[in-house]
C-alpha cells in the first residue's frame, strides 16, 4: 500500500507544477493586461448588456480569482473547468488562428479538470492516518 502512496504523489509532483505554472501564467498575463488597458479596452466585445470596459473587468477578476484557485489547489476542478470555459469563448470569440496560447492554457486546463488538485493541495486525498494492523 504505501508503494501506491508513493507513486501517487510523485505523479501528485507534476500536478502541482501545472497548477503553479497554469496560474502564474495566467496571473502574468493578467499584469500585462492591467499595464495595458487603455489599448487592449478598444478590442474587447461588448457581450449580453455588457460593456467592453465590464467584460473586461469580469474576465480580468475571473481569471485571477481562479488561478490564485488553482494555485493553492483549492477546488482545483471547478476552478480549472470555469477557466476552461473561459479559454474556450476566447478561442470562438478570436478564431482559431489567433488563440495559440488559449489552446495551451485549455489543455492545462482540461488536464486539471481531469486529474484533480493532486496530493499536494487542499483539496486533495488524506492519506496521513494510521496504518492499520
Amino acid at each position: 500500500m504505501e508503494k501506491y502512496f508513493y507513486r501517487y504523489r510523485t505523479l501528485s509532483g507534476g500536478v502541482l507544477f501545472m497548477r503553479l505554472f497554469l496560474g502564474g501564467m495566467l496571473l502574468l498575463h493578467n499584469v500585462g493586461k492591467l499595464q495595458n488597458y487603455n489599448e487592449l479596452i478598444n478590442y474587447y466585445p461588448s457581450m449580453w448588456i455588457l460593456s467592453p470596459q465590464a467584460v473586461f473587468v469580469v474576465s480580468s477578476i475571473t481569471e485571477v480569482l481562479f488561478a490564485v484557485m488553482v494555485m493553492v489547489g483549492f477546488k482545483t476542478r471547478v476552478a480549472a473547468t470555469i477557466l476552461l470555459l473561459e479559454m474556450l469563448s476566447i478561442i470562438m470569440w478570436l478564431g482559431v488562428e489567433r488563440s495559440k496560447i488559449e489552446f495551451i492554457w485549455s489543455g492545462i486546463c482540461l488536464f486539471l479538470v481531469i486529474s484533480g488538485g493532486g496530493f499536494f493541495s487542499f483539496d486533495g486525498p488524506n492519506y496521513t492516518q494510521k496504518k492499520e494492523k
